[in-house]
């Protein structure tokens, strides 16, 4: 089964905190909130420093795909990020603090409840084909600025700039996209 998301459909809404905006792309159930979703995928302007949102329960990760970077510390947690560097994953109830390195980036945001669900994200070597055997597993794949070619099972998707494909049961899934700022996320329902 799949779903096809364009830039229109995506909803935008303040932060937890109410320190910013967020662009959420989807969140799983349908009709959940911050409170109470799965998961959650989302895009975030980050204009000044300050500390993140808690999500007690949930695992996040996060990628920068627009500016310089950010610093991430708090709670055990340093790390610094930017247009290069892997997806960065950090439990949700830790307080938090971002430092942009030199001026407002937008982060891709991947959130999803622990205890539920499973959660890898992957920017994609630009101009190689990667592969992805999903399983039960739910594949999203966000296309930043270059149109994607989503291989399946049943056929190809040319996926268009900045838009969204949440895939079900697709099985052996080849992605190719010209732009490092792909991302692939995998989320899966964790065993009980």
């Amino acid at each position: 089964m799949l779903e096809l998301l364009s830039p229109a459909q995506y909803r935008r809404m303040p932060w937890k905190n109410g320190s910013g905006e967020t662009c959420e792309i989807k969140i799983w159930p349908p009709g959940s909130d911050v409170h109470n979703f799965d998961w959650r995928i989302s895009l975030a302007n980050v204009a000044a420093d300050g500390p993140f949102s808690i999500f007690p329960g949930i695992g996040r990760i996060l990628s920068v795909v627009e500016g310089n970077g950010i610093v991430l510390h708090g709670d055990g947690i340093g790390a610094s990020l930017d247009q290069s560097t892997a997806p960065f994953c950090f439990p949700g109830d830790l307080r938090v603090t971002g430092a942009l390195i030199d001026g407002a980036i937008t982060d891709f945001n991947v959130m999803y409840r622990r205890d539920k669900v499973t959660a890898s994200s992957y920017r994609l070597e630009p101009g190689k084909a990667s592969e992805f055997a999903l399983g039960e597993a739910v594949v999203v794949v966000w296309a930043a600025n270059s149109d994607v070619s989503i291989r399946h099972e049943s056929g190809t998707v040319l996926l268009p700039k900045l838009w969204t494909l949440i895939g079900t049961e697709m099985g052996l899934v080849s992605i190719t996209s010209s732009d490092a700022n792909t991302h692939v996320v995998i989320l899966s329902p964790r065993p009980c």
